[in-house]
């Protein structure tokens, strides 16, 4: 019964989403082992407790929303059946392989985890993953034809990752993978951080990788025909032994792009700008060519450390190298942030520091008692706090201990709640010994028994400005704050309503700075809803 943080207060727009012709079905089911057939137009509400039955069909045009509170847990979700629509505000969990068909669609606010092999067939699929949702892949994911995942918030693959085909990722916050990364006819953009344990291969003519922030493989960096355009910082890490750069394909980089490895074989084609950082044995042969004939501007600098002599810019230089390619002394990238990246997704770059390796961070009920499980892996001597808070924005510490040194998973009971009050929200920070101070991304739990505010805030993100939809029950008058991470009060507007929805526009935020912000929002001196939000 996991809630996610962000977009809780979604569930009026998707009501919204169900409406239907006369003669569709719309099904609202609070935890059973039901068998539903969805055809075109149908709907099912998974409105709470955990549902363990089957989906025998679910058609093009079929919706199912998992409200938040509520487990979506299918005992049969059966291929090809499975084209339709689903939302997820709660949590969405499938203990056998998930393979879906075309048209099938995923918007994610919440949290998806699939146990077993995940495989994306057909075409036409888009699973996008909203700012704080969780997707969590156990076994491998298997993309194929033009399926689309965007991703917003955070998803895991805890094996390999394949792409082929046309089809594409577009990462704007943060992605693992704990196998491998293989792209075989695919585009992928990042615009956040993406790392791999094992190794990224770019292996067909048609791969494409567009890096605008933090790509990483521990286990080195194969492009052996595909298409890299880097305009943030590509790192072959060493710490698997492979810190290895194997080029025979096409390597841009940007003006600002960063690439480091131990090593580099070369026998394709590396041109733009940029800096081109090595630690070990550079090898450059055959027709292997770096930089570009002619007069330009750009200029490739070029530093090996180990080089004793900077007389030829690769140890082994058997390749073609042009003028426009300068053996350059600079000092090593930053590899632990992204201080040098101006090309970053905001959605990454506004993120809260979290503790280093920070896995997960679940809140659920237990009879009607917050439970908090989360993983991470914390320096020795941090103290971790347990806070909490009825608004989103003022958090109180109700419980303090320090972390263990061979622990990385964690759970509290607050066994101490005793507040009536639609939702609770929860965060964990570390103190590390240094003294400076990292939190987790802010979780919110819902009491079932408690009525859900019907409001919800659009667009997110943002540019100039958003709309709050609210539907009321009766006349009165909104307070809309709007605050930022530090909890300054950054905008104040008292808005009236009427019985129904009302649509309420918000445009005196467009001189705010990009980054993450609270929109909070009350009535009779009650906060009714709270929800982060991004200007762009």
């Amino acid at each position: 019964m996991y809630r996610n943080s962000t977009l809780f207060a979604f569930i009026a727009l998707a009501a919204s989403c169900f409406l239907s012709t006369a003669s569709a079905t719309v099904y609202t089911d609070n935890g059973t082992s039901a068998t539903y057939n969805l055809n075109s137009g149908d709907s099912l509400s998974i409105a709470s407790g955990t549902f363990t039955g089957t989906i025998s069909g679910f058609a093009t045009g079929a919706k199912i929303a998992v409200q938040s509170g509520a487990v979506f847990q299918p005992s049969s979700f059966p291929f090809p059946n499975i084209h339709g629509t689903l939302y997820v505000y709660g949590t969405f969990k499938m203990t056998s392989q998930l393979r879906s068909n075309t048209s099938f669609t995923v918007k994610n606010y919440g949290v998806i985890w699939v146990t077993s092999t995940t495989l994306m067939s057909g075409s036409s699929q888009l699973w996008t993953n909203y700012y704080g949702g969780l997707i969590k892949f156990d076994g491998d994911v298997s993309m194929t034809n033009d399926n689309s995942i965007y991703n917003q918030g955070t998803v895991t693959f805890g094996a390999n990752l394949t792409m082929t085909g046309t089809t594409s990722i577009t990462n704007r916050n943060v992605i693992t993978v704990a196998g491998n990364y293989l792209n075989s006819g695919g585009t992928f953009t990042n615009l956040g951080k993406f790392q791999t344990t094992g190794s990224i291969t770019f292996n067909n003519g048609l791969a494409i990788i567009n890096n605008y922030c933090r790509m990483i493989a521990e286990g080195g960096i194969n492009n052996t025909t595909g298409y890299v355009n880097n305009y943030g910082f590509m790192w072959a890490k060493a710490s698997a032994g492979h810190g290895d750069l194997v080029n025979s394909g096409t390597i841009t980089n940007g003006p600002n792009g960063i690439i480091k490895s131990v090593t580099l074989n070369n026998t394709g084609t590396i041109s733009g700008a940029g800096y081109l950082y090595f630690t070990g044995n550079t090898v450059t042969t055959n027709m292997g060519t770096t930089g570009v004939t002619g007069n330009t501007t750009d200029t490739i600098k070029f530093y090996d450390v180990s080089r004793t002599s900077p007389s030829t810019l690769y140890d082994d230089q058997r390749g073609i190298l042009n003028p426009n390619v300068v053996y350059r002394v600079f000092s090593a990238p930053d590899s632990t942030g992204i201080s040098n990246i101006n090309t970053c997704a905001v959605e990454y770059v506004a993120q809260i520091p979290l503790p280093l390796k920070w896995n997960y961070f679940f809140v659920s009920l237990s009879d009607n008692i917050p439970s908090l499980t989360w993983s991470a892996q914390y320096d020795a001597g941090t103290m971790l706090e347990v806070e909490r808070s009825i608004d989103g924005s003022n958090f109180i510490m109700i419980k303090s201990f320090a972390a263990e040194k061979e622990k990385s998973e964690y759970q509290f009971d607050d066994e101490s709640l005793d507040i009536k009050t639609n939702f609770i929200y929860y965060r964990i920070k570390a103190i590390e010994p240094a003294g400076s101070q990292k939190f987790s991304e802010t979780r919110v739990v819902k009491f079932i028994s408690q009525p859900v505010a019907a409001l919800a805030v659009t667009p997110n993100p943002f540019i100039n400005s958003f709309t709050i939809y609210y539907r009321s029950e009766a006349k009165g008058t909104l307070c809309i704050r709007v605050f930022d991470v530090a909890g300054r009060e950054k905008m104040h507007n008292n808005s009236k309503v009427g019985v129904g929805l009302n649509n309420i526009a918000i445009t005196k935020i467009a001189g705010l700075a990009a980054g993450i912000y609270l929109v909070q929002v009350s009535r009779d001196n009650k906060i009714i809803a709270a929800q982060k939000i991004i200007k762009q």
